[in-house]
């Protein structure tokens, strides 16, 4: 009798959903075919970047999960543009940088917070907002989530949420 192959859970983000899908999967299974599992623009999955939260390269689609050091419960990204056009505007003046798909916006917060020469309370007080919204974004929101395939630009606002005294 052959063993039962252990499942994982594995959560992956995408292009235009905030929510990670939570994919069950053998353990032997490989990065492709999680994506697979999570509809990730499916036309053409060879050619999405896969990668780990946070890290900046791409993995390799033919390798295993446990090859790959993605283990139950962890947390990968798959999106058709390989970088992200981020446009930072702050006190009418611009500033741009491409990140990876799987960076999250608390990552791209400090670069703007550097690049604006903010620091302590300032930078600290700080927070991002997609155009003409007045809610500020979530740090753990990845930026790959926001931006669209031919596209792969998003632009927010640098600024200090509202206080509502009520």
């Amino acid at each position: 009798m052959e063993s039962e192959k252990r499942l994982v859970q594995v959560y992956v983000h995408g292009e235009g959903s905030r929510e990670p899908k939570l994919v069950k999967v053998p353990e032997d299974a490989t990065l492709k075919e999680v994506a697979a599992a999570a509809g990730c623009h499916l036309e053409r999955v060879e050619e999405l970047f896969i990668g780990r939260q946070d890290e900046d390269e791409p993995m390799n689609h033919e390798h295993p999960l446990h090859t790959a050091g993605v283990g139950h419960r962890h947390h990968i990204h798959c999106h058709r543009c390989r970088k992200i056009h981020a446009l930072v505007l702050y006190n009418g003046v611009q500033k741009e940088q491409e990140f990876s798909p799987t960076v999250r916006l608390e990552r791209v917060l400090r670069w703007a917070t550097h690049e604006f020469h903010l620091q302590g309370h300032d930078a600290a007080d700080m927070a991002l907002f997609l155009p003409g919204e007045l809610t500020p974004l979530d740090g753990d929101v990845h930026v790959g989530s926001l931006a669209s395939f031919p596209d792969c630009r998003v632009s927010f606002t640098l600024a200090v949420p509202a206080l509502v005294n009520g």
